[in-house]
């Protein structure tokens, strides 16, 4: 597809900005600001990369355009695995985006459901490292530091919550 890099370098801008905006006005802050952005932005780049991912995929095989091994795309078992692959990623990024918008003091639940996908996808994308190094090492490393960004922020997160509770109880 023409121009699908640059569409999804300016849709990952779009989504970091995005994500910025939304977890601040929601009126996250310190770490749980940062936990949030992290998974929000995770969420949109998996919809965002995998989405156009797909895109791409169908329009080599509709356009006949030559693909990686050299011959022209066909919709074959190799064009059905790199859009399914597409498809659960990107499941797994609604996901991700959907707990992200939730995540704050209001539902702790959030960010598990953030960190459970996020560890699925790396368990996902770690065999493709040999196969697509840099799509490998690309989304590996974008979901261990999601899984550390989201951890460290749920952790600071329970320690606010519970000094206020300890002060009210006494």
């Amino acid at each position: 597809m023409p121009y699908v890099d640059q569409i999804v370098l300016a849709s990952l801008v779009a989504s970091l900005i995005a994500s910025l905006v939304w977890q601040w006005r929601r009126g996250l802050r310190g770490r749980r600001y940062l936990a949030g952005v992290f998974g929000l932005f995770y969420g949109l780049t998996l919809v965002v990369m995998l989405g156009l991912h797909c895109v791409d995929v169908t329009w080599g095989v509709t356009h006949h355009i030559t693909s990686m091994t050299g011959k022209p795309m066909t919709y074959d078992w190799r064009t059905y695995s790199l859009l399914l692959f597409g498809a659960v990623l990107i499941v797994q990024g609604v996901g991700c985006v959907r707990a992200a918008a939730r995540m704050g003091p209001a539902d702790p639940a959030a960010r598990v459901e953030v960190l459970r996908r996020a560890a699925l996808v790396l368990a996902i994308v770690l065999p493709i490292i040999p196969i697509h190094a840099f799509f490998g090492y690309l989304i590996g490393g974008a979901s261990t530091l999601t899984l550390a960004a989201v951890a460290l922020g749920g952790h600071a997160a329970r320690r606010q919550s519970a000094a206020p509770l300890a002060v009210s109880a006494v």
